[in-house]
């Protein structure tokens, strides 16, 4: 939140309850603020939330725009905060930030032994290296526990056919 307030110039202005341009929404906010947080979101009064998974299990409101994943995490539950923005028809946008090496982690494609299955650690160094389109990366994850790496994968091409056949929008943009 202090990086929104150095790109904005505004010193301090994401510290204060009040925000109108960000407000928190952790396990430690208050029941109170918690209720106040998301009743003022609904009324527009603010358009970004800095929130843990306390907010995104179980939400679903069409108006969320835009989710920033931030840190390691388990890939489930990413592909469970990603999965907010975009809804009601509408294209959403998803931020995922990675580190782009990890000490002792699996940095390089070649790291990952075939046929081995991918521990969380692993499904989430592939993550940050994969060549991949995400959305169907996530899909095979979630149907068969791992994140392919290489685009000719016979479960990514079936996944990549699957979505295509259905009409499924690609992605417009990976890094």
């Amino acid at each position: 939140m202090k990086a929104l307030d150095l790109a904005r110039g505004t010193r301090g202005n994401s510290m204060r309850p009040k925000s109108k341009f960000v407000r928190r929404f952790h396990s430690c906010t208050g029941e109170k603020d918690k209720l106040k947080v998301v009743e003022d979101l609904a009324k527009h009064e603010f358009p970004f939330i800095s929130c843990t998974m306390a907010l995104a299990m179980g939400q679903n409101w069409a108006s969320v725009q835009c989710v920033i994943q931030m840190g390691r995490t388990d890939p489930s539950s990413i592909c469970q905060m990603i999965s907010r923005s975009g809804r009601a028809g509408r294209p959403g946008l998803a931020i995922i930030f990675t580190e782009p090496k990890r000490r002792g982690g699996k940095n390089p494609v070649a790291d990952f032994l075939p046929n081995l299955t991918q521990t969380n650690e692993d499904r989430m160094d592939a993550l940050a290296i994969t060549p991949v389109c995400l959305k169907i990366a996530f899909a095979i994850d979630n149907f068969l526990g791992y994140i392919p790496l290489l685009v000719d994968d016979p479960s990514y091409k079936q996944e990549q056919e699957r979505e295509k056949s259905a009409g499924f929008v690609a992605l417009l943009a990976r890094p």
